[in-house]
């Protein structure tokens, strides 16, 4: 009789199977970034993208030398379209030679990285990625035309001006030798060939982002212009503004028998100052479209407009858009006395909806939460002892956010 043969492992295998337990725990024992840096040297793109995105969404900035590192030998479409965008998103410089690389060698690169890269370029404000940018435009396919007019536009392009008349008062703080320079490129371009609505309208908002006056006139033709596309006078609009000048031709255009050209007059008019100007964001209150009102409400706040405090008062509590309503509540927060004068009478209504006495109080727990706080966590009681769920639980929400305890003690008579 045969005898049975053990079932034994050969030795390599069995070497295999001892070690991996202490492998495997060798692995569970790293940390998260030594496991992350693991996934980044030997990951598969997909594995790098899901780890990108991870960082992305953590605010993780341990990890940013790493992937500059890779991103400068990477050429998957994943990873690097990934990259640019999570740098992008943070506004991180470090990827601008690899940008620009991509865009110098585009015949080696995937077009979303190409895309990805001039974005992030303009997002960043990368000045000296301008020659790449302008070639792209030039000799590039005709699909990357508005990425490259859009970030010529923002890489010479400065902060948001000021409300109430500073930028149209001639502020050109820094260098605008470039901004210039640029604004004419785009203008030359324009004229040189036939744009379609849509890079047209590209160009008109990059004009506007370069914040140069070289561009006004073209600017202010296209805005006055009743025949031209309502999209394009839009943008024409909100680029005037940036730029600080056309003020005559905005209040103009708040006139238009478009709606939406009117919406975006008034919504332009906040760096402006002189008389005409207030007038017409006070009558865009009274507009029967709604987007003006809310366009009112916005250029009132950020022009702290006190003489707008009783219109917006009135918005707040009639206004039939949502979202008007809620845009003058918190206009009425950024606009001094007359606007915290407003929103406590609104609060202490009882007539008033929830949602309105509700965001009336966020807004002056957040002006005044030694004053307000008390008081709305009295008013929160009374909801409570009356059942009004929402309307307590909204007071609640509102006490949170600006750090106070509901328990804290009422206030005083």
């Amino acid at each position: 009789m045969k005898k049975r043969r053990a079932n034994v492992l050969p030795l390599p295998a069995m070497v295999i199977f001892l070690l991996l337990p202490g492998v495997l725990a060798g692995q569970e024992g790293k940390s998260t970034a030594e496991q992350r840096r693991d996934t980044l040297r030997y990951g598969t793109e997909t594995e790098i993208a899901a780890l990108v995105k991870t960082i992305s969404d953590e605010n993780d900035s341990s990890l940013d030398a790493a992937l500059i590192d890779l991103a400068k030998t990477s050429r998957s479409k994943t990873i690097l379209t990934g990259l640019f965008a999570y740098f992008n998103n943070q506004k991180k410089a470090g990827l601008e030679d690899r940008a620009i690389q991509a865009l110098e060698q585009r015949a080696d690169e995937a077009n979303e990285t190409i895309l990805a890269a001039a974005s992030y370029l303009g997002s960043i404000r990368c000045a000296r990625a301008l020659g790449a940018l302008k070639d792209l435009l030039q000799n590039g396919d005709t699909r990357f035309q508005g990425a490259a007019i859009r970030a010529l536009g923002k890489a010479v392009g400065r902060e948001d001006p000021p409300a109430g008349g500073a930028a149209a008062s001639g502020d050109t703080s820094g260098d605008t030798s470039l901004a210039d320079e640029t604004a004419q490129f785009l203008l030359d371009y324009a004229q040189d060939r036939e744009l379609a609505a849509d890079p047209r309208r590209e160009l008109v908002g990059a004009l506007g982002e370069t914040r140069s006056k070289r561009g006004a006139a073209f600017l202010e033709d296209i805005a006055s212009n009743e025949e031209e596309r309502a999209g394009i006078r839009i943008a024409a609009l909100e680029a005037l503004a940036l730029t600080g000048e056309g003020a005559a031709v905005v209040t103009g255009a708040v006139s238009s028998n478009d709606p939406n050209v009117r919406a975006a007059a008034v919504g332009a008019l906040y760096p402006y100052e002189g008389p005409d100007v207030e007038a017409a964001i006070l009558e865009g209150f009274r507009d029967s479209f709604f987007r003006t009102r809310l366009a009112a409400a916005d250029a009132a706040g950020k022009r702290r407009m006190a003489e707008a405090a009783p219109f917006l008062a009135y918005r707040a509590r009639k206004d039939e858009a949502q979202a008007v309503r809620e845009k003058a509540i918190r206009a009425l927060g950024s606009i001094g006395p007359e606007g915290e004068t407003a929103l406590a009478a609104l609060f202490a209504d009882a007539s008033a909806s929830d949602a309105v006495r509700i965001a009336c109080a966020e807004q002056l727990v957040t002006l005044n939460a030694e004053t307000y706080g008390p008081r709305v966590a009295a008013e929160m009681r009374a909801a409570k002892e009356k059942k009004r769920t929402a309307l307590y639980n909204g007071f609640m929400r509102a006490l949170k956010k600006a750090g106070i305890n509901e328990a804290d003690p009422a206030p005083a008579d």
